[in-house]
Order: C-alpha cells, then structure tokens, then sequence
C-alpha cells in the first residue's frame, strides 16, 4: 500500500544512497511537446543535502530535456526502486521544483563540498548539479516490478570523455544540448558564457551549430562561390589569353631554333 510523507523518512535514506540506478522525469509546458524520462548510474551521483532537499551531478549526453523543462516551469520527478532478491519490493518517488547549479557555483560553495566524489567533480563531461526541493515523498509496494541484480557501473562515458578532454566535450554539449527535441533553449544555452550557436535541424534533433565556425563556413562557400562564378564569367577570355600565350611560346621557339 502506497505511503505520503511530507519529507523524507529516515528509514528509506540508506536505500536512497545505495540503490545502483534512477530515473528523473520532467515535462514541458506545452501539451504537445515531449515528456522526458532519463535513467541515471548512482556511483556517487546523487546526494541528500536534508529532509527535503536532494541533488544529482549530471554528466554529458546526447540530450537535454531535463534543462529546458526546468527553465519552463521547474517541475522534476526522481524514482528509485529495489530490483535485488534481498530486497523488499519498493518504489520511491520524490516529487518537486528543481534548480540547475553550475559546476562553477559547485566549486565555490560551501554548500556542495564533500556533497560529490571527486572522480565525477573532475569528469571531462560534468555539466550540471539539479538541485530538487521535495514536496512529496511516495512510496508504493513495487510488487510488479522484475527481480534482477546489478552487475556493475558502465565506463563508455568515462573512457569516452576522458579521451575527448574537457574542451572537446565542452563543444560536444554546445552541438548536442544547445537546444530540446521540441526545439526550445536547453542546457549549453543556459549556462554561464554560454557559446552562440545557430539552430539546425537534423534527424529529429535540433543542434546548436556555434556561429563562429558558420562564419568561417561561410566565408570559405562565398569564396569557392565567388570563383566558381568569375571562371564561368570569364572561361572564354581566360582560356583565349591562355591559347595565345601557348600559341605564342610555341613560335617563339620555333623561331629560337631556326636562328640556332
């Protein structure tokens, strides 16, 4: 049977900071924009700051829904549930209105230290704490939800990241998180010296394409174009004056060598 709480309860906290896996769930407020569910790996990710307030440190992905609903209207939705055969079948939600902080605010505040390991501080792909204020706490008995066990944390972002280095990947956001699938400003917008991008669309996602390089993009086109148009204004001359200068030095070597 399903329980309310005003806070959380201390009983469930030590479930709330071991369970492997989450789910984070927000919506627009448009009826006919998309409603966004994303699973997150808990190895240090998520934090209870107090009985009504909790957080998690988000790395790069190829999207960012959660950003541009918040900016909307703030609304986030965090599920737990127990999946492991020792474990009592349960299902935790934390319902509220989410902040986005930034890794800088993350660094300088007294608020946030020892709040997160240092492996996920110092991720190449660290690109926001959502910090939530609970206003309901619910849990349900989870009696249809499978039994499996956790094997282990995945690594392709951390190797992929790593690899990439914290510019590349800072640029890997700028393309990718720049704006939502229903087109509105998303996290690489937000934040803080935030690069100006121009919107393309392109297999159902819009990406932010900085405008400095559309510059030089264009720059380059008007270029090839502008010569592609002068030689087709002028091949007749061009290859005319180039006859005749070939026309020209055959003679005079044929004049050469009669002198010799």
């Amino acid at each position: 049977m399903g329980k309310t709480y005003p806070e959380i309860p201390k009983h469930i906290v030590p479930l709330l900071e071991r369970l492997p896996l989450y789910f984070v769930a927000s919506a627009p407020n448009d009826l006919n924009g998309h409603v966004n569910l994303s699973p997150k790996q808990h190895n240090g990710s998520f934090c209870i700051l107090d009985g009504v307030t909790v957080a998690y440190l988000d790395l790069s992905g190829s999207g960012a829904e959660t950003a541009a609903h918040i900016a909307e209207n703030g609304r986030l939705t965090i599920m737990f549930c127990t999946t492991e055969e020792e474990d009592a079948p349960n299902i935790i939600r934390l319902y509220g209105k989410a902040e986005i902080v930034w890794p800088q605010e993350v660094f300088s505040a007294p608020e946030w230290k020892g709040k997160f390991p240092s492996h996920l501080l110092e991720h190449p792909g660290f690109r926001a704490v959502y910090k939530l204020h609970v206003d309901r706490v619910q849990t349900s008995c989870g009696y249809a939800v499978p039994i499996m066990s956790f094997k282990r944390h995945r690594k392709v972002l951390d190797e992929y990241s790593e690899k990439k280095g914290k510019d590349e990947m800072f640029h890997y956001q700028v393309y990718k998180n720049s704006f939502s699938i229903d087109g509105k400003k998303g996290l690489a917008q937000m934040r803080p010296g935030a690069v100006p991008v121009v919107m393309q669309e392109e297999g159902g996602f819009f990406l932010g394409i900085e405008k400095q390089k559309v510059s030089v993009t264009d720059s380059a086109g008007k270029l090839l174009s502008d010569l592609e148009n002068f030689l087709q204004a002028y091949s007749t001359p061009i290859c005319c004056f180039a006859l005749g200068l070939a026309t020209g030095a055959v003679l005079a070597k044929r004049k050469f060598a009669s002198g010799a």
